[in-house]
Protein backbone atom coordinates (compact mmCIF):
# COMPACT_ATOMS: atom_id res chain seq x y z
CA UNK A 1 0.00 0.00 0.00
CA UNK A 2 1.59 3.45 -1.21
CA UNK A 3 0.42 6.63 0.09
CA UNK A 4 1.94 9.99 -1.21
CA UNK A 5 0.96 13.66 -1.00
CA UNK A 6 2.51 16.98 -2.13
CA UNK A 7 2.13 20.54 -1.43
CA UNK A 8 3.49 23.83 -3.25
CA UNK A 9 2.59 27.18 -1.59
CA UNK A 10 4.18 30.33 -3.18
CA UNK A 11 3.92 34.53 -2.53
CA UNK A 12 4.89 37.50 -3.82
CA UNK A 13 4.30 40.73 -2.51
CA UNK A 14 4.91 44.13 -3.47
CA UNK A 15 4.18 47.60 -1.86
CA UNK A 16 5.89 49.80 1.07
CA UNK A 17 4.26 47.44 3.97
CA UNK A 18 5.33 43.82 3.85
CA UNK A 19 4.88 40.60 5.76
CA UNK A 20 7.36 39.34 7.71
CA UNK A 21 9.43 35.93 6.53
CA UNK A 22 7.43 32.52 7.62
CA UNK A 23 9.32 30.94 10.37
CA UNK A 24 10.60 27.45 9.84
CA UNK A 25 8.60 24.39 9.03
CA UNK A 26 7.53 22.37 11.93
CA UNK A 27 9.97 19.08 10.92
CA UNK A 28 12.96 21.50 11.35
CA UNK A 29 12.26 22.33 14.97
CA UNK A 30 13.97 18.96 16.33
CA UNK A 31 17.06 19.66 15.19
CA UNK A 32 19.01 22.00 17.79
CA UNK A 33 21.50 23.54 15.36
CA UNK A 34 19.09 25.48 13.84
CA UNK A 35 17.71 27.14 17.11
CA UNK A 36 20.27 29.71 16.03
CA UNK A 37 18.34 30.79 13.12
CA UNK A 38 16.72 33.80 14.36
CA UNK A 39 13.49 34.53 12.59
CA UNK A 40 14.21 37.23 10.08
CA UNK A 41 11.76 40.42 9.74
CA UNK A 42 11.70 42.09 5.80
CA UNK A 43 9.70 45.45 7.51
CA UNK A 44 11.82 48.34 6.38
CA UNK A 45 12.58 51.28 8.85
CA UNK A 46 11.87 53.44 6.42
CA UNK A 47 8.29 53.79 6.00
CA UNK A 48 7.84 55.85 2.99
CA UNK A 49 10.35 52.81 0.75
CA UNK A 50 9.47 50.52 -1.28
CA UNK A 51 10.25 46.79 -1.94
CA UNK A 52 9.23 43.20 -2.90
CA UNK A 53 9.20 39.83 -1.50
CA UNK A 54 8.79 36.00 -2.75
CA UNK A 55 9.09 32.94 -2.11
CA UNK A 56 7.89 28.93 -2.08
CA UNK A 57 7.88 25.82 0.25
CA UNK A 58 7.34 22.27 -1.01
CA UNK A 59 6.40 19.84 1.59
CA UNK A 60 6.15 16.16 0.36
CA UNK A 61 5.06 13.39 2.44
CA UNK A 62 5.31 8.98 1.24
CA UNK A 63 4.39 6.10 3.06
CA UNK A 64 4.87 2.37 2.39
CA UNK A 65 3.53 -0.76 3.27
CA UNK A 66 4.48 -3.98 2.10
CA UNK A 67 3.72 -7.56 4.17
CA UNK A 68 5.71 -6.84 7.30
CA UNK A 69 7.83 -3.76 6.17
CA UNK A 70 6.80 -0.07 6.63
CA UNK A 71 8.31 2.88 5.31
CA UNK A 72 7.52 6.84 5.47
CA UNK A 73 9.55 9.58 3.80
CA UNK A 74 8.64 13.51 5.02
CA UNK A 75 10.70 16.40 3.43
CA UNK A 76 10.47 20.08 2.75
CA UNK A 77 11.87 22.69 0.91
CA UNK A 78 11.74 26.37 1.04
CA UNK A 79 12.97 29.87 0.03
CA UNK A 80 11.85 33.47 0.97
CA UNK A 81 13.41 36.84 -0.74
CA UNK A 82 13.01 40.58 -0.02
CA UNK A 83 14.45 43.48 -1.58
CA UNK A 84 13.91 46.65 -0.08
CA UNK A 85 14.38 50.26 -0.92
CA UNK A 86 15.84 51.85 2.03
CA UNK A 87 17.18 55.31 0.47
CA UNK A 88 20.92 56.22 0.49
CA UNK A 89 20.48 57.66 4.12
CA UNK A 90 20.40 54.75 5.60
CA UNK A 91 23.66 52.66 7.43
CA UNK A 92 24.33 50.20 9.07
CA UNK A 93 25.13 51.04 13.37
CA UNK A 94 29.37 51.61 13.59
CA UNK A 95 29.31 52.57 9.50
CA UNK A 96 28.75 55.21 7.45
CA UNK A 97 28.54 54.15 4.41
CA UNK A 98 24.66 53.70 3.07
CA UNK A 99 23.69 50.07 2.69
CA UNK A 100 23.18 48.05 -0.22
CA UNK A 101 23.13 49.42 -3.94
CA UNK A 102 21.59 52.85 -4.33
CA UNK A 103 19.67 52.00 -0.84
CA UNK A 104 18.84 48.56 -2.21
CA UNK A 105 19.67 45.85 0.47
CA UNK A 106 18.31 42.35 0.10
CA UNK A 107 17.38 39.58 2.81
CA UNK A 108 16.79 35.86 2.10
CA UNK A 109 16.81 32.45 3.33
CA UNK A 110 16.59 29.10 2.15
CA UNK A 111 15.80 26.01 4.18
CA UNK A 112 15.26 21.99 3.19
CA UNK A 113 14.48 19.12 5.91
CA UNK A 114 13.63 15.52 5.23
CA UNK A 115 12.48 12.62 7.91
CA UNK A 116 12.65 9.30 6.31
CA UNK A 117 12.05 5.48 8.16
CA UNK A 118 12.14 2.11 7.63
CA UNK A 119 11.29 -0.61 9.73
CA UNK A 120 9.50 -4.10 10.30
CA UNK A 121 5.91 -4.30 12.21
CA UNK A 122 5.17 -7.76 13.86
CA UNK A 123 2.77 -9.35 16.32
CA UNK A 124 4.26 -10.21 20.13
CA UNK A 125 2.32 -12.03 22.43
CA UNK A 126 -0.80 -10.68 20.21
CA UNK A 127 0.26 -7.44 20.16
CA UNK A 128 1.67 -5.36 17.14
CA UNK A 129 5.05 -3.73 17.92
CA UNK A 130 7.36 -1.64 14.99
CA UNK A 131 10.90 -2.38 14.93
CA UNK A 132 12.52 0.33 13.18
CA UNK A 133 15.79 -0.33 11.02
CA UNK A 134 16.53 2.65 10.20
CA UNK A 135 15.80 6.45 10.79
CA UNK A 136 17.03 9.43 9.80
CA UNK A 137 16.22 12.84 9.75
CA UNK A 138 18.50 16.01 8.71
CA UNK A 139 17.83 19.49 8.45
CA UNK A 140 19.61 22.41 6.71
CA UNK A 141 19.26 26.77 6.57
CA UNK A 142 20.92 29.31 5.43
CA UNK A 143 20.01 33.42 6.04
CA UNK A 144 21.90 35.97 4.02
CA UNK A 145 21.86 39.78 3.66
CA UNK A 146 23.27 41.58 0.16
CA UNK A 147 25.35 43.00 -0.72
CA UNK A 148 27.40 46.10 1.24
CA UNK A 149 27.91 44.72 3.44
CA UNK A 150 27.52 40.89 2.68
CA UNK A 151 26.55 38.31 5.99
CA UNK A 152 25.37 34.76 6.05
CA UNK A 153 24.59 32.53 8.60
CA UNK A 154 23.91 28.44 8.00
CA UNK A 155 23.14 25.80 10.42
CA UNK A 156 22.92 21.98 9.90
CA UNK A 157 21.74 19.17 12.16
CA UNK A 158 21.29 15.37 11.46
CA UNK A 159 19.95 12.86 13.84
CA UNK A 160 20.30 8.90 13.31
CA UNK A 161 18.79 6.04 14.83
CA UNK A 162 20.25 2.20 13.62
CA UNK A 163 18.52 -1.46 14.25
CA UNK A 164 15.62 0.24 16.94
CA UNK A 165 18.20 2.09 19.16
CA UNK A 166 20.93 -0.35 18.62
CA UNK A 167 23.54 2.61 17.08
CA UNK A 168 22.27 6.29 17.33
CA UNK A 169 23.49 9.42 17.42
CA UNK A 170 23.22 13.30 16.30
CA UNK A 171 26.12 15.75 14.56
CA UNK A 172 25.39 19.31 14.22
CA UNK A 173 27.33 22.51 12.79
CA UNK A 174 26.47 26.12 11.83
CA UNK A 175 28.81 28.70 9.84
CA UNK A 176 28.64 32.62 9.67
CA UNK A 177 30.34 34.63 7.41
CA UNK A 178 30.56 38.68 7.71
CA UNK A 179 28.72 40.87 10.17
CA UNK A 180 25.11 41.20 10.66
CA UNK A 181 23.72 44.39 9.93
CA UNK A 182 22.15 46.31 12.16
CA UNK A 183 20.67 49.74 10.98
CA UNK A 184 21.23 52.55 12.76
CA UNK A 185 18.21 53.93 14.55
CA UNK A 186 16.14 50.42 13.97
CA UNK A 187 13.05 50.18 15.76
CA UNK A 188 13.72 47.71 18.69
CA UNK A 189 10.44 46.33 18.52
CA UNK A 190 8.76 46.53 15.47
CA UNK A 191 10.00 42.84 14.60
CA UNK A 192 8.39 41.51 17.74
CA UNK A 193 4.52 41.43 17.30
CA UNK A 194 2.82 43.00 19.55
CA UNK A 195 -0.34 40.49 19.52
CA UNK A 196 1.11 37.03 20.73
CA UNK A 197 -1.18 34.77 20.14
CA UNK A 198 -4.81 34.45 20.47
CA UNK A 199 -7.37 31.41 21.69
CA UNK A 200 -9.16 30.11 19.80
CA UNK A 201 -6.72 30.07 17.01
CA UNK A 202 -8.02 31.28 13.78
CA UNK A 203 -9.59 28.87 11.15
CA UNK A 204 -10.30 26.22 14.53
CA UNK A 205 -13.50 23.77 14.27
CA UNK A 206 -15.94 22.63 17.18
CA UNK A 207 -15.00 25.03 19.54
CA UNK A 208 -17.73 24.98 22.77
CA UNK A 209 -19.99 27.63 22.59
CA UNK A 210 -19.58 28.63 25.77
CA UNK A 211 -15.75 29.15 25.66
CA UNK A 212 -14.61 33.12 26.27
CA UNK A 213 -12.10 34.38 24.20
CA UNK A 214 -8.65 35.65 24.89
CA UNK A 215 -5.69 37.21 23.14
CA UNK A 216 -2.26 37.38 24.89
CA UNK A 217 -0.08 41.03 23.71
CA UNK A 218 3.77 40.67 23.91
CA UNK A 219 3.30 44.21 26.10
CA UNK A 220 0.97 45.68 28.67
CA UNK A 221 -1.49 47.55 26.60
CA UNK A 222 -2.36 51.63 27.46
CA UNK A 223 0.01 51.46 29.88
CA UNK A 224 3.87 53.54 28.83
CA UNK A 225 6.91 50.97 29.00
CA UNK A 226 10.75 52.08 28.03
CA UNK A 227 12.52 50.45 25.43
CA UNK A 228 16.72 50.75 24.64
CA UNK A 229 17.61 50.65 21.38
CA UNK A 230 20.71 49.47 20.29
CA UNK A 231 21.92 52.84 20.35
CA UNK A 232 21.14 52.57 24.34
CA UNK A 233 18.80 55.56 23.43
CA UNK A 234 15.80 55.24 25.87
CA UNK A 235 12.66 55.08 24.02
CA UNK A 236 8.93 55.50 25.53
CA UNK A 237 6.23 53.96 24.22
CA UNK A 238 2.29 53.36 24.51
CA UNK A 239 0.18 50.48 22.81
CA UNK A 240 -3.26 51.59 22.59
CA UNK A 241 -6.30 49.01 22.15
CA UNK A 242 -8.07 50.87 18.78
CA UNK A 243 -10.65 48.03 18.59
CA UNK A 244 -11.66 44.75 20.31
CA UNK A 245 -14.80 42.76 19.35
CA UNK A 246 -16.47 39.58 18.90
CA UNK A 247 -18.78 39.04 16.07
CA UNK A 248 -21.15 37.33 14.72
CA UNK A 249 -20.81 35.53 10.89
CA UNK A 250 -19.26 38.87 9.81
CA UNK A 251 -18.40 42.24 11.64
CA UNK A 252 -22.05 43.57 11.06
CA UNK A 253 -23.32 42.24 13.81
CA UNK A 254 -21.38 42.73 17.47
CA UNK A 255 -21.74 40.98 20.41
CA UNK A 256 -22.02 42.04 23.48
CA UNK A 257 -19.23 41.16 25.53
CA UNK A 258 -17.16 42.25 28.87
CA UNK A 259 -13.80 42.89 28.50
CA UNK A 260 -11.85 41.55 31.30
CA UNK A 261 -8.15 42.54 31.95
CA UNK A 262 -5.34 40.76 33.32
CA UNK A 263 -3.24 42.73 36.16
CA UNK A 264 -0.17 43.20 33.80
CA UNK A 265 -2.28 44.46 30.93
CA UNK A 266 -1.15 42.03 28.45
CA UNK A 267 -4.03 39.07 28.64
CA UNK A 268 -7.54 40.14 27.71
CA UNK A 269 -10.65 37.43 28.13
CA UNK A 270 -13.70 38.47 26.14
CA UNK A 271 -16.81 37.15 28.44
CA UNK A 272 -20.07 37.58 25.87
CA UNK A 273 -23.42 37.80 27.46
CA UNK A 274 -24.52 35.01 25.97
CA UNK A 275 -23.49 31.18 24.68
CA UNK A 276 -22.31 31.30 21.00
CA UNK A 277 -24.62 29.87 18.42
CA UNK A 278 -24.13 25.99 17.39
CA UNK A 279 -22.30 24.81 14.18
CA UNK A 280 -21.80 28.66 13.46
CA UNK A 281 -19.65 31.54 12.52
CA UNK A 282 -17.64 33.76 15.04
CA UNK A 283 -15.12 36.48 14.48
CA UNK A 284 -12.73 38.08 16.94
CA UNK A 285 -11.28 41.36 16.02
CA UNK A 286 -8.77 43.62 17.51
CA UNK A 287 -6.36 46.40 16.70
CA UNK A 288 -3.75 48.24 18.05
CA UNK A 289 -1.23 51.18 17.72
CA UNK A 290 2.19 52.02 18.71
CA UNK A 291 2.62 55.35 20.12
CA UNK A 292 5.96 57.47 20.39
CA UNK A 293 6.54 61.11 21.25
CA UNK A 294 3.05 61.50 19.89
CA UNK A 295 3.88 60.02 16.48
CA UNK A 296 2.25 56.45 15.50
CA UNK A 297 4.98 53.98 14.70
CA UNK A 298 3.34 50.86 14.19
CA UNK A 299 0.15 48.92 14.34
CA UNK A 300 -1.09 45.83 14.03
CA UNK A 301 -4.34 43.90 13.52
CA UNK A 302 -5.74 40.31 13.94
CA UNK A 303 -8.70 38.74 12.61
CA UNK A 304 -9.50 35.33 14.34
CA UNK A 305 -12.24 33.06 12.91
CA UNK A 306 -13.48 30.49 14.44
CA UNK A 307 -16.54 27.86 14.10
CA UNK A 308 -18.52 26.91 16.67
CA UNK A 309 -19.42 22.94 17.72
CA UNK A 310 -22.64 21.37 18.74
CA UNK A 311 -25.60 23.27 20.27
CA UNK A 312 -26.05 23.78 23.61
CA UNK A 313 -29.62 22.98 23.62
CA UNK A 314 -30.14 22.39 27.58
CA UNK A 315 -30.01 24.70 30.31
CA UNK A 316 -26.47 24.23 32.08
CA UNK A 317 -26.83 24.79 35.32
CA UNK A 318 -23.74 26.16 36.37
CA UNK A 319 -25.20 29.10 34.09
CA UNK A 320 -28.25 29.62 36.19
CA UNK A 321 -27.85 32.64 38.78
CA UNK A 322 -31.38 32.19 40.44
CA UNK A 323 -34.70 30.46 40.48
CA UNK A 324 -38.30 30.46 41.94
CA UNK A 325 -38.40 27.41 43.33
CA UNK A 326 -34.89 27.20 43.12
CA UNK A 327 -33.31 23.10 43.06
CA UNK A 328 -33.83 21.37 46.71
CA UNK A 329 -35.73 23.98 47.93
CA UNK A 330 -37.73 23.66 50.49
CA UNK A 331 -40.92 25.17 52.04
CA UNK A 332 -41.86 26.95 49.10
CA UNK A 333 -44.66 29.51 49.24
CA UNK A 334 -46.81 28.99 46.17
CA UNK A 335 -48.69 32.19 46.67
CA UNK A 336 -45.40 34.50 47.60
CA UNK A 337 -44.69 36.27 44.41
CA UNK A 338 -47.40 38.64 42.93
CA UNK A 339 -49.23 36.66 40.05
CA UNK A 340 -48.05 33.22 41.32
CA UNK A 341 -44.96 33.40 38.78
CA UNK A 342 -42.10 31.08 38.78
CA UNK A 343 -38.78 32.27 36.99
CA UNK A 344 -35.12 31.32 35.87
CA UNK A 345 -32.85 33.96 35.90
CA UNK A 346 -29.33 32.96 33.27
CA UNK A 347 -25.83 34.19 33.83
CA UNK A 348 -25.48 34.22 29.80
CA UNK A 349 -28.09 33.78 27.20
CA UNK A 350 -28.26 30.28 25.53
CA UNK A 351 -29.41 31.07 22.25
CA UNK A 352 -30.11 27.18 20.44
CA UNK A 353 -31.79 26.55 24.08
CA UNK A 354 -34.12 29.52 23.85
CA UNK A 355 -35.26 29.79 20.71
CA UNK A 356 -38.12 28.00 19.44
CA UNK A 357 -37.42 24.68 17.92
CA UNK A 358 -39.07 23.57 14.67
CA UNK A 359 -39.31 19.82 15.60
CA UNK A 360 -39.76 19.97 19.35
CA UNK A 361 -42.45 21.62 21.53
CA UNK A 362 -40.71 23.01 24.81
CA UNK A 363 -42.28 22.00 28.14
CA UNK A 364 -42.13 22.86 31.63
CA UNK A 365 -43.45 20.12 33.66
CA UNK A 366 -44.06 19.04 37.10
CA UNK A 367 -44.11 15.49 38.95
CA UNK A 368 -44.79 13.97 42.13
CA UNK A 369 -43.02 11.28 43.41
CA UNK A 370 -46.25 8.94 42.58
CA UNK A 371 -45.98 10.05 38.49
CA UNK A 372 -48.84 12.65 38.56
CA UNK A 373 -47.46 14.98 36.17
CA UNK A 374 -48.50 18.59 35.51
CA UNK A 375 -47.18 20.24 32.22
CA UNK A 376 -47.68 23.94 30.74
CA UNK A 377 -45.99 24.90 27.15
CA UNK A 378 -43.59 27.06 27.53
CA UNK A 379 -42.90 30.06 25.63
CA UNK A 380 -40.04 32.43 25.68
CA UNK A 381 -40.77 35.99 24.74
CA UNK A 382 -38.11 37.88 22.76
CA UNK A 383 -38.04 39.99 25.35
CA UNK A 384 -37.03 37.15 27.86
CA UNK A 385 -34.16 35.74 25.93
CA UNK A 386 -32.47 39.57 26.07
CA UNK A 387 -33.34 39.51 29.83
CA UNK A 388 -31.58 35.83 29.76
CA UNK A 389 -34.93 35.18 31.74
CA UNK A 390 -37.69 32.48 31.79
CA UNK A 391 -41.20 32.97 33.28
CA UNK A 392 -43.61 30.81 34.08
CA UNK A 393 -46.96 30.24 35.96
CA UNK A 394 -46.67 28.00 39.43
CA UNK A 395 -49.31 25.56 39.16
CA UNK A 396 -51.02 26.12 42.75
CA UNK A 397 -53.61 23.73 42.54
CA UNK A 398 -51.35 20.98 41.49
CA UNK A 399 -48.74 21.52 44.14
CA UNK A 400 -49.87 20.20 47.65
CA UNK A 401 -48.70 21.32 51.16
CA UNK A 402 -46.13 18.70 52.13
CA UNK A 403 -45.31 16.80 48.99
CA UNK A 404 -41.98 16.65 46.66
CA UNK A 405 -41.88 17.54 43.10
CA UNK A 406 -38.94 17.68 40.05
CA UNK A 407 -39.66 20.68 38.11
CA UNK A 408 -38.50 19.84 34.44
CA UNK A 409 -37.90 21.88 31.01
CA UNK A 410 -38.16 19.19 28.18
CA UNK A 411 -38.34 19.09 24.81
CA UNK A 412 -41.26 17.71 23.55
CA UNK A 413 -40.89 16.07 19.73
CA UNK A 414 -43.66 17.14 17.79
CA UNK A 415 -43.50 13.40 15.94
CA UNK A 416 -44.54 11.37 18.84
CA UNK A 417 -47.25 9.77 18.21
CA UNK A 418 -49.19 11.24 21.68
CA UNK A 419 -48.35 14.48 20.37
CA UNK A 420 -52.30 15.24 19.10
CA UNK A 421 -53.74 18.61 18.49
CA UNK A 422 -51.83 21.09 21.03
CA UNK A 423 -50.59 18.15 23.45
CA UNK A 424 -54.36 16.08 23.83
CA UNK A 425 -54.07 14.02 27.08
CA UNK A 426 -51.17 13.92 29.36
CA UNK A 427 -48.74 13.48 26.31
CA UNK A 428 -45.90 15.18 27.76
CA UNK A 429 -45.71 13.20 30.85
CA UNK A 430 -45.79 9.60 29.40
CA UNK A 431 -42.83 10.83 27.43
CA UNK A 432 -39.64 8.86 28.11
CA UNK A 433 -37.38 10.53 25.90
CA UNK A 434 -38.16 14.14 26.06
CA UNK A 435 -35.21 15.37 28.46
CA UNK A 436 -32.60 17.62 26.83
CA UNK A 437 -29.30 16.40 26.02
CA UNK A 438 -26.46 16.78 29.54
CA UNK A 439 -24.99 20.14 29.69
CA UNK A 440 -21.40 20.23 29.44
Amino acid sequence: MVGDFSKLASYFQIGTTLDPFPELPPLLDQFKALESIEPFSRNGVVLDGGGFAFGSKLTFRSELKFLVFYAGLDAVLGFDVALLNYGNDVHCVGDADPIGINGWYATGQVYAGISGNVGIRVKVFNKRKDFKILELRGGVALQAQFPNPFWAKGAFGINYNILNGLVKGNARFEVELGEKCIIEGDDPIKDVPIILTTNPKNEAKGIPVFLEPTVTFNFPIDQPFEFNDLNDHKTVYTIKKLEAGVYWRNTNYKIPAAQKWSSDKKHLTFIPEYFFPGYDTIIVVVKVQVDSAGTVVDHEERIVKFTTGSPQKSFVPTNIAGSYPFDGQYNLYKNQISGNKGYIQLKKGQPDAMLPDDEYVRVLRFRQPGGNCYYQQLEIAPESFWEKRIDFDLPTEFLVNGEMYLMEIVDFPKSDPNWGSGFSGNAPCICNACSLPAGP
